[in-house]
């Protein structure tokens, strides 16, 4: 159980239209969400973006500072 609620914006995919992180994928051209993190302060507002490249992992260490920063 999750301490905190999960959205999805299926099938219209609006949410990740407007986040910038929609692709297309395989020869269907198969609508999906990029790999990304958020990060959103306690007002709601973005602070942080970070969309995954293909193949590669998230930079946890910059995203941890990014965190730790914003609870300054």
């Amino acid at each position: 159980h999750l301490p905190f609620p999960l959205a999805s914006d299926h099938p219209d995919l609006t949410v990740i239209q407007r986040y910038g992180v929609l692709q297309h994928v395989g020869e269907a051209h198969q609508p999906v969400a990029r790999g990304a993190v958020f990060l959103v302060d306690k007002h709601g507002i973005i602070r942080g973006k970070w969309v995954r490249p293909a193949g590669e992992v998230f930079p946890n260490d910059a995203l941890l500072q990014a965190a730790h920063n914003l609870g300054e």
